[in-house]
C-alpha cells in the first residue's frame, strides 16, 4: 500500500500541494463520497505532536500571572500552541525545558533533549521586560485529532510536576485540506473522474505521505471482516450477520468481572469488539497479562471465535 502511484504531484508553496488521483470510473456523486471520506481521514487519523502539560514555575493555574510578561497568561499557552515539535526514535512522549531571560523569547530558546526537534525555532513564544525571566516545563505528546484536556483520561497531569496544569492539544499536522472533481472525457467510459486535492501541512509529514496514511487508515476499516475465522460454516454467517454469539455482553461472556471491568473502561463492550484486537492490543496496548490473554482465547474458543492476527 505505500506504493501507492499518484497521477500528478505538484509543490504549490512551501508545505503546500496539489495531488492528482484518477482514474475513477464511476459515478461523480459516489467520487465525491470518497473523496470526502479521505478528506476527514487526514484531519481524523493523522499521527503529530503537540503540547499537552505546562508546568510554569511560580504559577499554579492558566489563569496566574507572571511578573515582567507582557502578554497574559492565556495568550502565552497559545504562543505555545504554535510550537510544532518532533519526537524521534519513536518516542510518544517527553519533557522540555524553557529558561529564557531575553525580551523575545523564541522556540529556539528551549533546551531541547536528543530525542525533540522544533521545526518553528523562530516562532515567538513571550515577550519580557528587562531582568525578568520566563521559566516553564513542557510535557509534549504524540497523538492524532484535537483532544480537550477534561474529556480523555488518557492525558494526566505527571507525577512528577507539582502544579502543572493540563491544556487542550490539537495533534494533527493538517492545516487545510481541499479538492475538486473533474470528469474526464474518454472514447470507452463516460464516468471517468479524476479528484485533486489542495493539501497543506505544517512541516512534519508531507502531503504525500499523509495521504497514503488517509487511504490506508480509509480502506483499514473494510478488513474487519477478515476478523473472524469461520472453521464451523454452518454455525457462522459473519458477513450475513447471522451470528448471535457477537452480540454478547462481556459480562455476560464468562470472563472475570476485574477482565470485564477493564475491557468496559476501554469501550470494549461485546464480543464484536473483542474480536477485532489482536495478542498484541491485549498485551501491549490493553496491559493485560498473559494469564488474562489465556483467559480470553479460551473463552473465545467457546464459541468458536477467535483474535485477529
Amino acid at each position: 500500500m505505500d506504493k501507492i502511484n499518484f497521477d500528478y504531484i505538484e509543490l504549490i508553496s512551501l508545505n503546500f500541494y496539489k495531488i492528482v488521483l484518477k482514474p475513477f470510473i464511476c459515478d461523480g456523486l459516489f467520487v465525491n463520497v470518497v473523496a470526502n471520506a479521505i478528506r476527514h481521514s487526514l484531519f481524523v487519523n493523522t499521527y503529530g505532536y503537540a503540547v499537552t502539560e505546562i508546568k510554569i514555575f511560580n504559577v499554579n493555574n492558566e489563569f496566574g500571572y507572571i511578573f515582567g510578561l507582557k502578554e497574559d497568561l492565556l495568550n502565552l499557552v497559545l504562543n505555545i500552541k504554535g510550537l510544532i515539535f518532533k519526537l524521534k526514535k519513536n518516542k510518544k512522549k517527553t519533557f522540555v525545558r524553557l529558561l529564557s531571560y531575553d525580551n523575545i523569547v523564541k522556540g529556539k530558546h528551549i533546551t531541547l533533549n536528543k530525542y525533540t526537534k522544533i521545526l518553528n525555532p523562530n516562532h515567538v513564544i513571550a515577550n519580557l521586560n528587562n531582568n525578568f525571566k520566563i521559566d516553564l516545563i513542557l510535557k509534549i505528546e504524540k497523538g492524532k485529532g484535537y483532544i480537550p484536556f477534561n474529556s480523555d483520561k488518557k492525558y494526566k497531569n505527571s507525577a512528577n510536576l507539582k502544579d502543572s496544569f493540563l491544556v487542550d492539544s490539537y495533534f494533527c499536522p493538517i492545516i487545510k485540506v481541499s479538492y475538486s472533481i473533474n470528469k474526464i472525457e474518454d472514447s470507452l467510459y463516460n464516468n471517468i473522474h479524476k479528484i485533486i486535492f489542495y493539501i497543506e501541512t505544517n512541516g512534519l509529514i508531507s502531503a504525500k505521505r499523509a495521504l497514503i496514511n488517509s487511504i490506508i487508515s480509509f480502506l483499514h476499516i473494510f478488513s474487519n471482516f477478515k476478523f473472524l475465522k469461520k472453521k464451523n460454516f454452518n454455525n457462522f454467517f459473519l458477513f450475513n450477520g447471522y451470528n448471535s454469539y457477537l452480540s454478547i455482553s462481556i459480562i455476560d461472556s464468562g470472563l472475570t468481572f476485574r477482565t470485564c471491568k477493564h475491557l468496559f473502561n476501554i469501550g470494549i463492550l461485546c464480543i464484536n469488539d473483542l474480536i477485532k484486537c489482536t495478542k498484541f492490543d491485549i498485551i501491549n496496548n490493553f496491559f493485560f497479562t498473559i494469564k488474562t490473554f489465556l483467559e480470553i482465547s479460551n473463552m473465545l474458543k467457546k464459541y468458536n471465535l477467535f483474535l485477529f492476527h
